[in-house]
């Protein structure tokens, strides 16, 4: 993210690397992911992740739905996306995203708070039993990508 301010400051907006967007992008979402709870709807259509809450809507949300033509196979989708490019992160497979220990840790603190929202979905989809299995694959398959396991990884250390 650093190179995100750099590129900002200097107003050399050309420069910003698609590599470090992604990192930025998928830190947002997964804080977005984080603070779902039951019954939320996901608006995973733009970049950036957003949430609404049946209680803050003046529209009833399955018309929100149906009037934007969302559907769960597609957040389930962006969902994988987002996953994926978290391992991508995590995995160092992007050559020029460069994190220091501080953003790695942050990354994973995102993940294992990320996870708690997708418990929160699954329950929201209780009834589905495919989404319902897809989401529970993407909490067991993100765990790997958590502060816990980085910890276990790195014998317990102070962090």
């Amino acid at each position: 993210m650093s190179a995100l301010v750099t590129s900002y400051i200097t107003n050399d907006v050309d420069e910003l690397d698609e590599d470090d967007e992604i990192y930025y992008q998928t830190c947002i979402n997964l804080l977005v992911i984080s603070k779902l709870q039951v019954d939320d709807l996901l608006d995973t259509r733009k970049k950036s992740f957003e949430l609404l809450r049946p209680s803050q809507s003046w529209i009833p949300l399955s018309v929100y739905r149906y009037w934007f033509s969302q559907n769960r196979r597609d957040n389930v989708v962006a969902l994988q996306r987002l996953f994926f490019n978290v391992n991508k992160i995590d995995s160092g497979q992007m050559q020029k995203l460069k994190l220091d220990n501080e953003q790695k840790i942050r990354l994973k603190k995102l993940v294992s708070k990320a996870r708690k929202g997708l418990k929160k979905l699954q329950e929201t989809y209780s009834k589905d039993v495919q989404t319902t299995a897809r989401i529970h694959y993407l909490f067991e398959d993100s765990e790997k990508n958590t502060l816990e396991k980085y910890k276990e990884k790195h014998n317990n250390t102070k962090i």
